[in-house]
């Protein structure tokens, strides 16, 4: 790997850590040895709030060359998506992904992640990339939510409930607070992960009564 992009993807790494969209994730793959590929990139981008996408995580795949920031990366979704401006093979048609058109090196990957999750809900007609869903989108647009909804629907991930998330947020309060209030450097680290064994079995429980429910009342 180039210095120039090792060092530009070690920066974007530490600012997407300090701060980053609510719902996105955006972290480098791991090589089979543990290493981080800091050229390879999974990411996830949640629907927007009010569209039809929402409640989903659509996950994507970023990939550097050696030569960025000058080139940008190839964003393609795993699996591919329904949308005029996707290609069959999952590859993201964006001007802002096109060296040749709005590309520049100052762009993050913050921004490129937020703009995809506009191009989502509001498709540009004037640069298609996948032909059926171009031409359902350009005919009827409501046929072409309906087409779309109905084709990835078992694909999309569900909301949680709003008790679990309750229940997820609490969990993590707690953790935090145990993480806090011990101060014996080892009895915190034992501590955290006990309490962290707990959280989970606490978080198990409460989705399988949820699952169970489910299944009483469909």
């Amino acid at each position: 790997m180039a210095g120039i992009s090792a060092a530009r993807l070690t920066e974007e790494r530490k600012a997407w850590r300090r701060d980053h969209p609510f719902g996105f994730i955006a972290r480098p793959s791991k090589n089979a040895d543990g290493t981080l590929n800091l050229l390879n990139w999974e990411c996830g981008i949640p629907g927007k709030s009010g569209t039809s996408w929402e409640g989903g995580l659509f996950k994507l795949r970023m990939v550097f060359k050696d030569d960025y920031p000058s080139t940008p990366p190839k964003c393609k979704f795993e699996p591919p998506l329904f949308h005029p401006n996707i290609y069959p093979s999952g590859t993201v048609c964006l001007s802002l992904l096109d060296e040749e058109k709005d590309w520049r090196p100052a762009i993050t990957i913050k921004q490129i992640l937020l703009g995809i999750q506009e191009l989502l809900n509001e498709p540009n007609p004037k640069d298609p990339a996948q032909a059926e869903a171009y031409a359902i989108y350009m005919q009827d647009k409501i046929e072409y939510e309906k087409s779309r909804t109905k084709k990835y629907s078992r694909r999309r991930t569900e909301k949680i409930p709003e008790e679990v998330a309750t229940t997820i947020s609490q969990l993590v309060i707690d953790i935090q607070y145990q993480q806090t209030t011990l101060t014996d450097v080892n009895a915190r680290s034992a501590a955290t992960e006990e309490e962290f064994r707990f959280a989970l079995q606490q978080l198990v429980h409460k989705l399988n009564i949820v699952r169970a429910q489910k299944c009483c009342n469909p």
